[in-house]
């Protein structure tokens, strides 16, 4: 129940509002104007599962004593631009050209999680103008003790541009920046180590397509073709189609306690209704938990259908 009925008491249990109705009795009508979550409102106190109360509102104020057996703090935190999850990541501490002028040696102020034939990117905007580059790290050297980043000059060359509607480095472009103190930098693959080959990417701001993506196989300064999961934006290679979008993927549902219900595979079979239908590649399958099954005949090249009990085989 989630108001008391005396009208004197509207909204003890939770916030409500007028609907603007009235009951047979003639008392007004009122709903519960409650929505949960951080950007919710009202207020409630309800039973949200068997024997467990809840109490949500937007402030509380003690005076005397608080007695807490579990404190659970919820902290939101926000990024802006994009957010990438991957294996290396620091802030420059020192960069500078070695003797030759062939190199750039790079320190960074955290623990060095680098290693070489890591791709690296850094990508900001300063008053206006965007900064960035996507280079591969030679080694990582130790020079007077301390975990160097070895870079050649050579990689500082092209421009940022899109392979495919994903971001690449391209030679015919220009742009390309140097590093400097207090850049943030993060890795984005491996030419040679295959563990270092996966990232999750989350951003909200390319091109107005929100997106988690999540990435695997970047053995080069492009991610064109590593994106096998994404989560909103655009899907690869339609035009303008948003949702979820997976490659090599499997989408299995199950019940209360785990049993599968239905599965579609990466092999293309699939199954559904709890084993009702299932459809295989050999295209082969059957409806009606088996009552109607059929079979590819390669030699007549076309679909035989088998009725369950009467043996009715329908070509």
């Amino acid at each position: 129940m989630a108001i008391l009925s005396n009208g004197k008491f509207y909204g003890f249990l939770c916030s409500v509002k007028a609907t603007g109705r009235k009951l047979s009795n003639g008392v007004k009508e009122y709903v519960e104007d409650f929505v949960s979550g951080f950007a919710g409102h009202g207020w409630k106190l309800w039973e949200y599962i068997k024997g467990k109360w809840k109490l949500e509102i937007d402030s509380l104020v003690v005076r005397e004593t608080m007695v807490v057996f579990e404190l659970l703090i919820q902290k939101i935190r926000a990024v802006k631009g994009a957010l990438g999850i991957t294996q290396a990541c620091g802030r420059i501490k020192t960069a500078t050209l070695d003797e030759s002028g062939q190199n750039w040696l790079v320190t960074i102020e955290d623990e060095m999680s680098f290693v070489a034939h890591d791709f690296i990117r850094c990508q900001d905007w300063t008053n206006g103008t965007l900064k960035g580059y996507w280079v591969e790290i030679a080694e990582i050297r130790k020079i007077d003790g301390v975990d160097t980043i070895v870079i050649p000059v050579s990689e500082f060359t092209g421009g940022i541009g899109y392979t495919d509607g994903m971001e690449a480095v391209d030679p015919a472009l220009s742009g390309m920046t140097t590093p400097a103190v207090s850049d943030e930098i993060v890795q984005f693959g491996n030419s040679k180590n295959v563990n270092r080959q996966s990232a999750i990417y989350l951003h909200a701001d390319e091109g107005g397509q929100p997106a988690i993506d999540i990435l695997f196989g970047i053995n080069s300064k492009s991610f064109a073709g590593c994106t096998k999961i994404r989560m909103g934006g655009d899907i690869p290679g339609t035009d303008g189609l948003k949702g979820f979008y997976c490659e090599n993927g499997m989408i299995k549902g199950t019940d209360s306690k785990g049993h599968v219900v239905y599965c579609i595979y990466p092999d293309g079979t699939a199954e559904f209704g709890d084993g009702s239908a299932r459809f295989a590649t050999d295209k082969s399958g059957h409806i009606a938990g088996g009552a109607i099954s059929w079979y590819w005949d390669a030699s007549k090249k076309k679909i035989c259908v088998l009725h369950e009990g009467s043996g009715l085989n329908v070509g």
